[in-house]
């Protein structure tokens, strides 16, 4: 099982964007696919049509315990609108949504030995149910995105190709390598997704060559910019199932392949 963090110490770069549409298009493709949003805003349930009316574990409710003996169930279905009845959910994925609830739980788990482990130590319970485990982090460098970045074998850092957003995705490619890889020493940058892409734009250019100058290592898909991506939510269901050929649901398509061959060049090298 290969676990995934979307993260960038910027907001509004396309994490949850990336995560939803990412998790579907592999899921598409055969893969078994969980996604965690650690993110309190909850905008990954959302984005799958999940909300605080629906009863179901959460992440709040895992971290919390002390120890799970085996791996709480994820959502697989969601309740049809005006109805009792399940369907399921859009992709194909499998969810373990949050609330803003998540943020006193982690608040109370500060200074507990061992609490920042306690999600790695939850998705390996998911090993042998999974292929990929994505998880959609908080903005920032919190609890919360440590514990994802201690979680994960690898990070896609999301990036809109403004300097602000590049930066952080620097900052960030700089911290893996310096300081969080000592505490976990197998975690690797999958690369920069640049997001909302416009090669019109001057400043994208500018912020691709920021990269480069930086050593950072950039994917080599980028996800165009579209105004209807914005408006998926209400939708209940990401833009890769939304518009299945669109330019942005095929440059998600092509992601999910590109991080497909990179997983299993891995596995054979391993």
């Amino acid at each position: 099982m290969h676990v995934i963090a979307l993260a960038n110490q910027k907001g509004g770069v396309g994490k949850t964007t990336g995560t939803a549409n990412l998790g579907a298009a592999l899921a598409q493709m055969g893969e078994r696919v969980l996604l965690v949003d650690a993110d309190p805003q909850a905008n990954l349930g959302e984005a799958f049509g999940v909300d605080d009316r629906y009863p179901g574990v959460r992440l709040e409710d895992i971290l919390s315990h002390d120890e799970w003996n085996q791996s709480p169930g994820a959502w697989s279905h969601r309740p049809q609108a005006d109805s009792d009845q399940l369907e399921p959910l859009p992709g194909g994925v499998h969810l373990i949504p949050c609330t803003a609830s998540l943020a006193n739980v982690v608040a109370e788990l500060l200074g507990v030995p061992g609490a920042e482990n306690r999600l790695r130590d939850a998705l390996a319970l998911y090993k042998d149910d999974y292929d990929i485990v994505l998880i959609d982090t908080p903005p920032g460098l919190g609890p919360l995105s440590s514990m994802a970045m201690l979680a994960a074998d690898w990070v896609i850092v999301p990036a809109r190709p403004a300097d602000f957003d590049v930066g952080g995705a620097v900052k960030l490619a700089d911290l893996i390598e310096q300081e969080i890889s000592e505490f976990n020493p197998g975690l690797q940058l999958l690369g920069v997704l640049v997001s909302q892409a416009d090669r019109r734009w001057h400043l994208g250019h500018d912020a691709r060559s920021a990269l480069k100058r930086d050593g950072v290592a950039k994917l080599e898909v980028e996800i165009p910019f579209a105004v209807r991506v914005g408006s998926a939510p209400r939708y209940g269901a990401p833009t890769v199932v939304l518009e299945p050929n669109s330019r942005v649901g095929a440059a998600y398509r092509k992601l999910a392949r590109h991080v497909l061959t990179t997983l299993n060049a891995e596995k054979a090298v391993a």
